[in-house]
Protein backbone atom coordinates (compact mmCIF):
# COMPACT_ATOMS: atom_id res chain seq x y z
CA UNK A 1 0.00 0.00 0.00
CA UNK A 2 3.17 2.36 0.58
CA UNK A 3 4.28 1.77 -2.55
CA UNK A 4 1.31 2.52 -4.53
CA UNK A 5 0.69 6.17 -2.29
CA UNK A 6 4.30 6.64 -3.09
CA UNK A 7 3.68 5.73 -6.94
CA UNK A 8 0.42 8.14 -6.70
CA UNK A 9 2.54 11.61 -5.26
CA UNK A 10 4.92 10.79 -8.16
CA UNK A 11 2.32 10.40 -10.59
CA UNK A 12 0.65 14.15 -9.11
CA UNK A 13 3.91 15.64 -9.10
CA UNK A 14 4.22 14.47 -12.82
CA UNK A 15 0.61 15.58 -13.73
CA UNK A 16 1.73 19.30 -11.57
CA UNK A 17 4.77 19.55 -13.95
CA UNK A 18 2.89 18.47 -16.65
CA UNK A 19 0.37 21.31 -16.24
CA UNK A 20 3.13 24.14 -15.43
CA UNK A 21 4.69 23.31 -18.56
CA UNK A 22 1.68 23.37 -20.66
CA UNK A 23 0.41 27.17 -19.48
CA UNK A 24 3.95 28.05 -19.72
CA UNK A 25 4.51 26.53 -23.56
CA UNK A 26 0.76 28.13 -24.56
CA UNK A 27 2.29 30.91 -23.41
CA UNK A 28 5.53 30.81 -25.29
CA UNK A 29 3.15 30.10 -28.24
CA UNK A 30 1.29 33.57 -27.57
CA UNK A 31 4.35 35.20 -27.46
CA UNK A 32 5.74 34.18 -31.09
CA UNK A 33 8.28 32.17 -29.02
CA UNK A 34 7.71 28.89 -31.60
CA UNK A 35 11.65 27.45 -30.62
CA UNK A 36 11.46 27.63 -26.94
CA UNK A 37 7.75 26.53 -27.09
CA UNK A 38 8.12 23.77 -29.29
CA UNK A 39 10.71 22.44 -26.96
CA UNK A 40 8.61 23.48 -23.67
CA UNK A 41 5.47 21.49 -25.78
CA UNK A 42 8.17 18.15 -25.37
CA UNK A 43 9.05 18.28 -22.20
CA UNK A 44 5.49 18.75 -20.82
CA UNK A 45 4.66 16.01 -23.34
CA UNK A 46 7.07 13.62 -21.10
CA UNK A 47 5.93 15.14 -17.67
CA UNK A 48 2.59 13.78 -19.62
CA UNK A 49 3.75 10.55 -20.28
CA UNK A 50 5.16 9.79 -16.90
CA UNK A 51 1.84 10.52 -15.17
CA UNK A 52 0.26 8.17 -17.26
CA UNK A 53 2.64 5.55 -16.90
CA UNK A 54 2.48 5.77 -13.44
CA UNK A 55 -1.09 6.31 -13.01
CA UNK A 56 -1.46 2.74 -15.15
CA UNK A 57 0.72 0.62 -12.78
CA UNK A 58 -1.58 2.18 -9.88
CA UNK A 59 -4.53 1.04 -11.53
CA UNK A 60 -6.10 3.99 -12.37
CA UNK A 61 -6.89 2.72 -16.33
CA UNK A 62 -8.67 5.59 -16.95
CA UNK A 63 -7.54 8.74 -15.58
CA UNK A 64 -3.61 7.27 -17.25
CA UNK A 65 -6.06 7.38 -20.46
CA UNK A 66 -6.37 11.07 -20.37
CA UNK A 67 -2.84 12.30 -19.51
CA UNK A 68 -2.29 10.09 -22.63
CA UNK A 69 -4.23 12.16 -24.45
CA UNK A 70 -2.44 15.01 -22.96
CA UNK A 71 0.80 13.42 -24.26
CA UNK A 72 -0.51 12.69 -27.73
CA UNK A 73 -1.52 16.68 -28.07
CA UNK A 74 1.78 18.13 -26.61
CA UNK A 75 3.89 15.93 -28.68
CA UNK A 76 1.91 16.83 -32.06
CA UNK A 77 2.68 20.26 -30.96
CA UNK A 78 5.91 19.73 -30.68
CA UNK A 79 6.43 18.07 -34.04
CA UNK A 80 6.54 14.70 -32.10
CA UNK A 81 4.19 13.12 -34.19
CA UNK A 82 5.32 9.38 -34.31
CA UNK A 83 5.30 9.60 -30.35
CA UNK A 84 1.47 11.73 -30.51
CA UNK A 85 0.30 8.20 -32.38
CA UNK A 86 1.78 6.20 -29.99
CA UNK A 87 0.56 7.96 -26.92
CA UNK A 88 -3.02 8.33 -28.88
CA UNK A 89 -3.31 4.43 -29.42
CA UNK A 90 -2.58 4.00 -25.57
CA UNK A 91 -5.63 6.80 -24.83
CA UNK A 92 -7.66 4.67 -27.36
CA UNK A 93 -6.91 1.65 -25.59
CA UNK A 94 -7.51 2.38 -22.23
CA UNK A 95 -11.38 2.85 -20.68
CA UNK A 96 -11.54 6.58 -21.28
CA UNK A 97 -14.79 7.98 -22.21
CA UNK A 98 -16.21 7.19 -25.38
CA UNK A 99 -16.53 11.02 -25.88
CA UNK A 100 -13.38 11.56 -25.84
CA UNK A 101 -12.17 8.45 -28.32
CA UNK A 102 -14.44 9.79 -30.51
CA UNK A 103 -12.32 13.31 -30.21
CA UNK A 104 -9.38 11.73 -30.49
CA UNK A 105 -9.50 9.55 -33.66
CA UNK A 106 -9.26 12.34 -36.15
CA UNK A 107 -6.53 13.46 -33.88
CA UNK A 108 -4.68 9.87 -34.86
CA UNK A 109 -5.23 9.85 -38.18
CA UNK A 110 -4.04 13.40 -38.43
CA UNK A 111 -0.87 12.86 -36.92
CA UNK A 112 -0.52 9.29 -39.07
CA UNK A 113 -0.51 11.74 -41.75
CA UNK A 114 2.16 13.98 -40.98
CA UNK A 115 4.54 10.94 -39.51
CA UNK A 116 4.12 8.90 -42.53
CA UNK A 117 5.54 12.50 -44.47
CA UNK A 118 8.00 12.88 -41.67
CA UNK A 119 9.18 9.49 -41.92
CA UNK A 120 9.28 9.23 -45.65
CA UNK A 121 11.09 12.38 -45.77
CA UNK A 122 13.84 11.26 -43.37
CA UNK A 123 14.38 7.95 -45.69
CA UNK A 124 14.63 10.09 -48.56
CA UNK A 125 17.66 12.34 -46.53
CA UNK A 126 19.27 9.13 -45.31
CA UNK A 127 19.12 7.50 -49.18
CA UNK A 128 20.48 10.78 -50.58
CA UNK A 129 23.25 11.34 -47.42
CA UNK A 130 24.18 7.21 -48.54
CA UNK A 131 24.35 7.96 -51.88
CA UNK A 132 26.94 10.51 -51.92
CA UNK A 133 29.14 9.01 -49.69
Amino acid sequence: MAQNHSRNGEAFQAMGDASWLISYAMALDDQGKSDLAKSTWREAAGAEELAAFLLDAAGCDTEAGVHHASAATCYEKAGGFPSAVSQLHAALGSSIPESLKRRLRPQLKRCIQKAKKELQTTVRQRRKTAISV
